[in-house]
């Protein structure tokens, strides 16, 4: 078979791996000294990167670029997106792509046409992250035939995701609760123009009512501001002043901090005067005392499908042609933070008075 011929801007790591006949991924394992490949393949990756003058990384047109957009300046604080986003930096360095980040908002007011917004930014494929319900540059992307994934939020075809089970996460969570007792359940969100986050107060509504346990509107509250941690200390606040008896609360993972001041201030300690769920799971929530009880999704399988999914459709008209839709179930993970509720139980307006 005759050996595809290299020059120029084609120089990069995906030519290599046509030359030599293997994976781009199996190329970086040997420019990365991974022990995982024969002494005969590496011997022939070396070869052919040395007769054709390969340089990994020098340049932008020696590398290919995956476009990933996020929503907000502060995203990196969130442990979703900082695992997601490290599953996805891995994956694409080893499959010989480097990751450029894009702003959400950029692509809302962008007028022009996506595909050459995101060609003359130098992006081989792209993957949206955090956007939002109303948005429509997602679907616009995906018909102008730009290979994508969104991770989070859905869309009809030709639109590819890749998804949590939020409504089952936190349905079984709501009715893990009550079947410990609780039925004074607070529920601290996120924004409701995202879909995980309407799916989850579905999940939570639906599980009360089953139980026959009314679904009050002021149990669920909107973190809101740019410092998460005061957001997290003032809605809890806030929410145990106007609603008495609470005696489980369910929020994101990443506001313990501020979850953590506000329960000393009033005087309350996790399980025994109140249960909590974090919604997502991270080192942090395991090693935290009491360990806490939360709602896992699959982060890092996330980060990593989308990653390859789009090199796919980079790679091949005909997996360019497969539309993905894809939905991870979540773990409900039982740790301390949770405990069946007891006619000892202190709650928070008692506490504090």
């Amino acid at each position: 078979m005759e050996k595809a011929r290299v020059s120029g801007h084609r120089r990069n790591i995906r030519a290599i791996a046509e030359i030599c006949e293997v994976s781009p991924a199996t190329v970086s394992r040997v420019l990365n000294n991974k022990p995982d490949v024969s002494d005969q393949i590496r011997k022939k990756i070396l070869d052919a990167i040395k007769e054709h003058n390969y340089s990994p990384r020098l340049s932008v047109s020696q590398t290919e670029i995956l476009g990933v957009t996020l929503e907000y300046s502060r995203a990196f604080s969130s442990p979703y997106v900082s695992a997601i986003f490290e599953s996805m930096e891995d994956t694409a360095f080893d499959l010989g792509y480097d990751l450029l980040i894009l702003r959400n908002e950029k692509l809302r007011r962008l007028v022009d046409d996506y595909s050459i917004f995101l060609r003359r930014k130098m992006l081989s494929g792209i993957i949206i992250l955090l956007s939002k319900i109303e948005d429509t540059f997602p679907v616009d992307i995906a018909q102008a035939g730009f290979p994508h994934m969104v991770i989070g939020n859905r869309f009809d075809p030709p639109v590819n995701w890749i998804g949590g089970d939020c409504y089952t996460g936190m349905y079984e969570a709501t009715r893990y609760l009550i079947s410990l007792g609780h039925s004074r359940i607070a529920y601290i969100r996120h924004s409701p123009l995202y879909w995980d986050n309407q799916q989850r107060v579905r999940g939570y509504r639906d599980a009360l009512e089953q139980a026959n346990i009314p679904f009050a509107e002021n149990m669920v509250r909107e973190l809101v501001g740019e410092d998460v941690i005061a957001a997290a200390y003032n809605t809890l606040n806030n929410l145990f002043y106007s609603c008495p008896g609470i005696t489980a609360l369910i929020t994101p993972n990443w506001d313990m901090l501020g979850i953590y001041e506000c329960l000393r201030e009033h005087g309350l300690r996790i399980p025994d005067d109140i249960s909590v769920v974090a919604l997502d799971d991270s080192p942090d929530m395991e090693h935290a005392s009491p360990s806490i009880t939360t709602v896992a999704q699959r982060i890092q399988q996330m980060g990593e499908f989308a990653v390859r999914e789009v090199v796919k459709q980079i790679e091949s008209p005909e997996e360019a042609a497969k539309i993905r839709r894809v939905v991870l179930p979540t773990e409900l993970i039982i740790r301390e933070s949770t405990r069946p509720l007891n006619s000892g139980v202190i709650t928070a307006s008692a506490a504090h008075n």
